[in-house]
């Protein structure tokens, strides 16, 4: 009988693994993971949720252009872009509280945006990512920008989420003037920072 085994590596942290026994072959995909805590955008298919969006291998200026083009058409607030490392991977979020359809309709017209995150999203009905202050990965997540709303009304038309807002003013990205013009204006919901919702997921181990 026929015995060959063989490893095969894709990318970093990801094989193929081939194993054939006489006429039948396996075939595994293997991956290293580790445990990464993140922010939920809300509850499994609950409105409202906050806006999340993941692009992964695209240039900045693309996603800042794309951001920029979905958040003037819908009336959004300022969005948040944070990086992965050095590498063409980002994350963007926005704490306007939007109702689960019509955020899911604003992620699938977003271009650029990661197909298995937008998968993620229509199937479970909520989204989690990584702006923590640290994290397992051995890959930095790094405040990037703020692109400010576009429109005269962009604190009027959505109620932002007070624990999300809360969080990022811990972080340093929302600046403490800013969150007081939100508070004294009454644009925050009554959420507390413990109902903001933090999740262990498991994500790709890249090493260094």
């Amino acid at each position: 009988m026929i015995v060959n085994f063989r490893a095969k590596k894709i990318n970093r942290g990801r094989f193929i693994i081939t194993l054939r026994l006489g006429i039948i072959r396996f075939v595994f995909q293997l991956a290293l993971v580790q445990d990464t805590l993140g922010i939920a955008s809300g509850e499994p298919f609950k409105s409202p949720q906050v806006l999340f969006w993941d692009f992964i291998n695209t240039p900045k200026y693309l996603i800042e252009r794309s951001l920029r083009h979905i958040q003037f058409k819908f009336n959004l607030g300022n969005i948040y872009l944070f990086q992965s490392g050095n590498r063409n991977s980002f994350r963007a979020i926005c704490i306007d509280l939007i109702p689960l359809e019509q955020a899911q309709t604003i992620i699938m017209q977003t271009n650029y945006v990661d197909k298995e995150f937008v998968k993620y999203f229509l199937t479970y009905g909520y989204k989690t990512i990584r702006v923590i202050e640290k994290s397992r990965d051995k890959e930095p997540n790094y405040f990037v920008r703020v692109l400010n709303s576009t429109t005269e009304y962009r604190y009027v038309k959505y109620i932002k989420s007070n624990c999300h807002a809360l969080h990022l003013l811990k972080l340093g990205v929302i600046m403490q003037q800013e969150y007081d013009y939100l508070d004294n204006h009454g644009y925050l919901d009554n959420s507390k920072p413990q109902d903001l919702i933090i999740e262990l997921y498991e994500t790709q181990y890249r090493g260094k």
